[in-house]
């Protein structure tokens, strides 16, 4: 959306532009400044405009002039946005375009305001689709409107009302060109105001880039409420029609897009070729992707040059939701012609695509594995078993090859045709791992590829996500009893929210079987993937080499036991491995299992680094019938969850990256959860554990089934005494401190009551205090998170300008979150 301001600005003559006494001026304090060129002073003939950047840029003094300019008349608004678009692809930074009248005289300037794209939108539908609740139906007090100041939603906004038969009334020099009314002439009675451009002093926007953090959205409140209405009532709908309705249409289109290359958009394609539907190209995510590389065979190329090439393309995007609300790319590819359901498609708002392995694209292509060799044959069988021919393995890095069930390829055997399938452990903290081969296995092989000239490539299979789906499908997972638990259970639990705290409490257990914080923790269901694939005389062999024995404290008694549990036969799956491997650790810590005791214990697995919802779809790998995979959820007040997470990253010197400090602040988990067949989710408060711990730890045994023991009224590490540092001193057992401590010293009063309203949804659901966005305003909310959060006073800045940037980075974030809570609060994820 396009908005106006004035702008303090010098004026030279085009013979006197000398680029040393520009640099000279910019670097005197003036970065900021616009210089405005003319071609006589006396005629006042405009030529351009000078900045710091277009100084940077020029190779000399006849470069530096930016001749881009919009005219005031009816068709500015696609002129300017055409520029933007185009500007913000290339530099992605805000910039000043100058208006000119008809006259070609220097008028003002536009600029950005993306979030009021949204309303945009939103008056369009209202205008176009029939039979949807109008202006008059949500305000039929009001008999008029006077609109106050122009800008591009203001113009919108009143040719919107005129169609519905509203008189409307505008103020303002700029209407002149658009609106026969140039002064509010309409009564006052029974009149509804709107402010355009807010309420300023004297009407002039001088501080253009100060306005970039106040949307100017928050003035049309009243669009939100009448689409809001429309939505509640059904008469707007995030799909158009079902998907069958989609997938006809789509079958006669030549111009399909998917933006985005990741295992979703990679799922969507296959789902596609399922349906008889193909596609044209993939959008890339960043400039080296598009440069030098296909999927599928697919050209990856950038949004703009999408754009430009294909001018009937239909854009298809597979991770948002809610279309109608405007959640994802929808408000800006709205905004510049591609219409909803029509040229932009939210895929999921019509289907939840499953997973698949590719087969449908498999079966039609050619394809070949490269990296890791144990997960590689692993897929290898999994694809022979669901007849999906793959070629063979191409081993490109001299990596150690011995799997005989896979042939073997070479380099040279690989042409343009070929999909090249990269499969690659996805490690979750690559500073832990022990090796920097491994962390660059996927790079390495990438490069190998463009050395050689082979562009057509898929890292599908180097998401967890995806070897999940193959371990899930499999027919027998524990083929001996004397490897079934009593019952496995996940914990699911956030950052911050007492993962730790618990962990220490189930340690000692005499039914539980635990690993503590290590690289075979985090990693354990790829280990477990790739040692499925060895006879048993090598799969301790192999499990040294992609374990480091310095984790384990006895890696002889480890090894002992092992080698015990191994004689049972050859072959073992992943989930056996699994449950062997348990079994060997804590015979480290003196727990001897028994083959007969073995159905009396519980299996707790939280590893540390992997994404919660995708740990939680591991229910399917451990799952079977006859034992129940669990889910629990240690949640905790998220004031104090920022505050625990702040005092960490003050610490750990987190802080230095500003963007990292922002999000992770600002942002807040999702309260939606997938439900799992034969799965039990138990929640639990953190501070309930605290204060009830007798009670709360009862209920945990009763749920899973196993006995009390006094050892869950300690926190221990390893049978020993443990205590967690929270900086100023050691924190153990029930001590009640984490519960009630505030961070006063990182958020003021006012700091919590918006953290409050921010995790709407998380505070209600789990019964701590929050506050209802729909007590206030869009402008009251706008208005109160642009103030400054006490905790980034402890964040510094190199300049005033990197200062800037983050303001503006934490305005997205904010603006994205009050919306979503503004909109559907608790009721869905997006």
């Amino acid at each position: 959306m396009i908005r106006f301001c004035d702008k303090d600005k010098d004026c030279i003559e085009l013979d006197s532009v000398n680029k040393q006494d520009l640099l000279e001026h910019f670097c005197s304090n003036h970065e900021d400044d616009v210089l405005c060129v003319y071609d006589n002073f006396t005629k006042m003939e405009y030529i351009g405009i000078i900045t710091y950047r277009s100084l940077q840029q020029a190779d000399d003094s006849n470069d530096v002039i930016i001749r881009d300019y919009v005219i005031l008349d009816e068709n500015i608004w696609l002129n300017a946005r055409n520029y933007f678009s185009h500007y913000r692809y290339w530099y992605n930074e805000h910039v000043l375009l100058p208006v000119l009248d008809k006259e070609g005289g220097l008028v003002c300037f536009a600029y950005e305001d993306a979030e009021a794209n949204r309303e945009i939108r939103m008056l369009r539908e209202l205008s176009e689709m029939p039979n949807t609740l109008q202006f008059t139906d949500l305000y039929p007090e009001y008999l008029s409107v006077k609109i106050y100041g122009f800008n591009e939603l203001a113009y919108y906004f009143a040719k919107y009302l005129v169609g519905i038969g509203i008189e409307v009334g505008v103020d303002g020099e700029m209407w002149r060109d658009f609106f026969p009314n140039t002064v509010c002439s309409i009564s006052n009675y029974k009149c509804f105001a709107i402010y355009a451009e807010g309420i300023h002093e004297d009407g002039v926007l001088e501080n253009w880039t100060e306005e970039l953090l106040k949307s100017v959205s928050v003035e049309f409140e009243c669009i939100d409420k009448i689409y809001e209405a429309n939505i509640e009532n059904r008469r707007i709908m995030d799909a158009d029609g079902e998907i069958q309705d989609l997938l006809t249409r789509l079958r006669g289109e030549k111009e399909i897009i998917i933006y985005g290359t990741g295992r979703k958009e990679q799922d969507a394609y296959n789902y596609f070729m399922e349906n008889g539907i193909d596609v044209c190209c993939f959008v890339g995510m960043n400039y080296d992707e598009c440069s030098s590389h296909k999927l599928f065979g697919k050209n990856i190329i950038s949004g703009l040059e999408a754009r430009n090439t294909y001018k009937n393309a239909i854009f298809i995007d597979c991770i948002s939701r809610h279309s109608a609300w405007g959640f994802g790319r929808i408000d800006y590819y709205d905004y510049i012609g591609y219409r909803r359901n029509r040229q932009f498609i939210v895929l999921e708002d019509y289907v939840q695509v499953q997973k698949n392995s590719l087969f449908n694209v498999l079966q039609k292509n050619r394809s070949v594995l490269l990296g890791d060799e144990y997960l590689c044959s692993r897929l290898f069988e999994y694809f022979k078993e669901n007849q999906i021919w793959v070629e063979g393995y191409v081993n490109i890095l001299s990596l150690e090859y011995n799997q005989k069930q896979m042939p073997r390829l070479d380099i040279e055997d690989i042409n343009s045709e070929v999909i090249c399938l990269i499969v690659d452990l996805e490690f979750f903290d690559p500073a832990i791992l022990h090796t920097q081969e491994r962390i660059e296995l996927k790079q390495r092989i990438i490069a190998y590829l463009k050395e050689k000239g082979i562009k057509n490539y898929s890292d599908y299979f180097s998401y967890l996500e995806s070897f999940i789906r193959i371990e899930e499908n499999v027919k027998s997972k524990y083929n001996r009893a004397s490897l079934l638990p009593k019952k496995i259970v996940i914990g699911s639990i956030e950052g911050y929210n007492g993962k730790t705290f618990f962990r220490d409490l189930l340690d000692g257990h005499p039914s539980i079987m635990m690993i503590h914080y290590n690289k075979l923790n985090d990693d354990l269901f790829w280990i477990c993937s790739c040692l499925s694939m060895e006879k048993g005389e090598n799969i301790l062999p192999l499990f040294w080499q992609m374990c480091d024995k310095n984790i384990l404290d006895n890696p002889d008694l480890f090894r002992e036991k092992m080698e015990f549990l191994l004689q049972q036969d050859n072959k073992y799956t992943s989930q056996e491995l699994f449950v062997m491997i348990h079994i060997a650790y804590m015979y480290m810590y003196g727990m001897n299992i028994k083959e007969e005791d073995v159905k009396n214990m519980v299996i707790y697995w939280e590893p540390h680094f992997i994404e919660r919802d995708v740990l939680e779809d591991c229910v399917g790998w451990l799952r079977v019938g006859g034992l129940s995979c669990d889910i629990i959820n240690i949640v905790r007040n998220m004031c104090m969850v920022k505050g625990s997470l702040f005092k960490g990253m003050m610490e750990q010197e987190w802080c230095r990256d500003k963007r990292i400090a922002c999000y992770s602040m600002l942002s807040y988990p999702s309260v939606k959860k997938k439900n799992f067949i034969g799965s039990h989710r138990l929640v639990v408060r953190f501070e309930d554990l605290k204060c009830n711990p007798l009670e709360k730890l009862g209920e945990i045994c009763e749920e899973w089934g196993i006995p009390w023991s006094d050892t869950l009224m300690e926190t221990t590490y390893k049978g020993g005494k443990h205590s967690y540092n929270n900086i100023k001193r050691g924190v153990e057992g029930f001590d009640l401190e984490p519960v009630y401590n505030i961070y006063e010293e990182y958020f003021t009063e006012f700091d919590r009551f918006r953290m409050m309203l921010l995790s709407v949804a998380w505070q209600k659901a789990y019964g701590y205090p929050y506050v209802e966005a729909a007590l206030f305003s869009k402008r009251e909310l706008q208005d109160m998170f642009c103030k400054k959060f006490h905790f980034e006073n402890f964040i510094m800045f190199d300049t005033d300008k990197e200062e800037f940037e983050y303001r503006l980075h934490r305005q997205s974030i904010i603006g994205s979150q009050v919306w979503l809570i503004s909109c559907l609060e608790d009721s869905v994820s997006v």
